[in-house]
């Protein structure tokens, strides 16, 4: 059952990862070109014992930006390699 106690374990547990990762937040924050956006999530499953809670965070660090341009031509002989 969803009551106060668990209620008091997310906020307190999300807040522990939060100030945890305090420099690296603050530096990201620093960093952002646009909005910076922290995920706090919680996954609740009944268990035995009570209920199971999996806290998480989460942030983009840095920006990563990637590409690749290729060419393929499927009717193109193969160079002989294999």
């Amino acid at each position: 059952m969803i009551g106060e106690k668990v209620i008091e374990e997310i906020t307190g547990t999300a807040r522990l990862l939060l100030t945890e990762r305090l420099p690296e937040l603050q530096q990201a924050y620093k960093e952002c070109e646009g909005t910076f956006n922290i995920n706090i999530s919680t996954k609740a499953k009944p268990c035995p014992e009570g209920v199971r809670l999996e806290i998480s965070i989460g942030f983009v660090q840095a920006r990563v930006r990637e590409s690749a341009v290729r060419i393929v031509n499927d009717e193109q002989m193969g160079l002989g390699f294999e």
